[in-house]
């Protein structure tokens, strides 16, 4: 079908019901491309991925539906409206449950709780770095002055960090898994009470389901080296497998992008995430890193997620980021990029002790940067692909 083209006068008056030449514009298919989103390109270059009306409203629809929201409900969002984040779960959940949606332009620490309490939100989309930020702020007591119930977020911080926000600011917070690929992957559940086992706070959630059971997604976990294989195979119980989706908001493909598309599309519809996770006996998904972040040392892979946690978990670091180091024989180095607290000290050699009383040796980073800050891209999620490229120049 050949694009529609409408100049700005003609949209607006089909915006405001006064185009007499409404009827004659095409109905377009459930499947038709809605909309071009740019993938993060936190490794690699950006790629636009196609993703259909359909999904859209599927998405909008499951997310209302995931949270229990409701008319009553005002959304905030302070992420780029380019992605899909605050396109498909804000924008379109807030269609979908008839509430209200309230736009910042960017994130901001210090007027956050402002925010908050100033547009009367009672929930937000954010991310884990955003997170990160509010929790190293002071405490005051404008952290509960806010309507705010629940909090949105990918991905999950782990059970300590979780349970602190949550108790610091008074909030339910929830954890999932998505992508502009796929915008079904796994979410926390919303119906467990705040203080329970249950809630497995260190896994990103349950597989998502939409609320009308006649829309059929599937989720699998196989062993990375046969993901593409007609039969991969499944791997068991708590153990390392890549993330294969299903459904219906599965993207149609990189635009005028065919090799990409192949390396992720299968034949059979499956998508291959490129991401690592494990899956308990209670149906709660784990992720443990990206296939292509993988660090390939002394014959082990490292996982930098592990590493990075780790080293979040010294009190004298506020950020931090892991990838490989160029090294001889084909393989690499574990690298540590660390950002430092407002007046904190540590040096390598401390932080190399502390991650040697916690990781295998192998993992142990033997590359060190201290930076002012990380590089990140417009969703704020590490540009590791500048990290890398940082050590490769030197």
């Amino acid at each position: 079908m050949p694009p529609l083209h409408l100049s700005l006068a003609e949209l607006s008056s089909l915006l405001d019901g006064e185009s007499a030449d409404s009827a004659d514009l095409p109905e377009l298919p459930a499947e038709a491309p809605a909309e071009l989103l740019f993938t993060s390109g936190t490794t690699g270059q950006p790629k636009a991925a196609i993703q259909s009306f359909r999904s859209m409203m599927l998405t909008g629809e499951a997310f209302a539906g995931w949270l229990g929201l409701g008319a009553d409900d005002r959304l905030f969002t302070c992420l780029p409206l380019a992605h899909i984040n605050a396109r498909f779960y804000s924008t379109m959940g807030a269609l979908a449950a008839g509430a209200t949606l309230v736009l910042e332009e960017k994130f901001s620490a210090s007027a956050f709780w402002r925010w908050m309490a100033e547009s009367a939100a009672t929930e937000v989309n954010t991310i884990g770095a955003m997170l990160r930020i509010l929790l190293q702020a002071p405490p005051s007591e404008a952290d509960r002055e806010h309507r705010l119930r629940l909090v949105y977020t990918s991905p999950a911080l782990g059970e300590s960090l979780h349970r602190e926000f949550e108790q610091r600011f008074g909030v339910r917070l929830v954890a999932g898994y998505g992508m502009t690929e796929s915008t079904f992957g796994f979410i926390q559940p919303v119906d467990l009470p705040l203080v329970s086992e249950a809630r497995h706070l260190a896994a990103m959630g349950r597989p998502r389901r939409h609320p009308d059971p006649a829309w059929t997604t599937g989720w699998r976990l196989v062993d990375p080296a046969t993901s593409g294989d007609a039969a991969p195979r499944e791997v068991a119980p708590g153990e390392t497998g890549e993330i294969l989706l299903q459904g219906p908001t599965v993207f149609a493909g990189y635009f005028e992008n065919a090799e990409a598309t192949a390396s992720v599309l299968r034949p059979d519809g499956w998508l291959r995430t490129g991401d690592l996770a494990t899956r308990d006996a209670d149906g709660f998904w784990t992720f443990v890193g990206r296939t292509k972040e993988m660090i390939r040392r002394r014959g082990e892979n490292v996982a930098p997620l592990e590493v990075e946690e780790t080293l979040l978990a010294h009190p004298a670091v506020r950020e931090a980021a892991v990838a490989g180091a160029p090294a001889a024989l084909g393989e690499e180095e574990v690298a540590a990029f660390v950002v430092l607290r407002d007046g904190a000290v540590a040096d390598a050699a401390e932080l190399a002790a502390w991650c040697a009383a916690r990781l295998a040796k192998f993992k142990v980073p033997t590359e060190w940067r201290f930076l002012a800050a990380l590089p990140r891209t417009a969703t704020q999620r590490v540009a590791k692909g500048e990290l890398v490229a940082s050590l490769r120049s030197e």
